[in-house]
């Protein structure tokens, strides 16, 4: 895909996970200064969504991202193929890479959701003696994730 931002400008690919934190940042600052003020005018109490809830959330996220993923993949596959480079794993599509921007902000807020809902939901619910083992297995996990992801490149 094509990553220029100006004609002279391309974005390395390792540099589009800087939009993945920039993402995170953006809508934790919007959820704290915008959203539970703009709830508490309505509601008239302070609004606080269950570990559970944010979970829930965080799988609509998910689903969304990879519903997002899958359009955004057919779009490039067709474009590929169109252009000639459905067997050129070295050919680059004349598509911008910034279609990826979706998809990568949801995965993020998805994350974002289900990693905070979780570690709420293990300190509220599980004893104290198992509840910060139970929040460091979300680490092992992602680390798992991430290493299995690394090793499949």
């Amino acid at each position: 895909m094509d990553r220029h931002l100006t004609l002279n400008f391309e974005i390395p690919i390792a540099s589009f996970g800087m939009f993945l934190a920039i993402s995170v940042t953006l809508w934790i600052a919007l959820y704290d200064r915008l959203i539970l003020p703009i709830a508490l005018k309505i509601a008239g109490k302070p609004v606080h969504l269950s570990p559970k809830q944010r979970m829930g959330i965080g799988l609509i996220f998910s689903f969304a991202s990879i519903m997002i993923t899958a359009i955004v993949e057919s779009i490039r596959q067709a474009m590929a193929v169109k252009e000639g480079y459905s067997d050129n794993p070295n050919g680059v599509v004349a598509m911008s890479a910034f279609w990826l921007m979706p998809q990568y902000c949801l995965s993020r807020l998805a994350e974002g959701f289900n990693a905070v809902g979780q570690n709420e939901f293990y300190f509220s619910e599980f004893p104290s003696s198992m509840s910060s083992i139970a929040s460091n297995l979300i680490d092992v996990g992602m680390g798992a994730s991430e290493f299995h992801n690394e090793r499949s490149k």
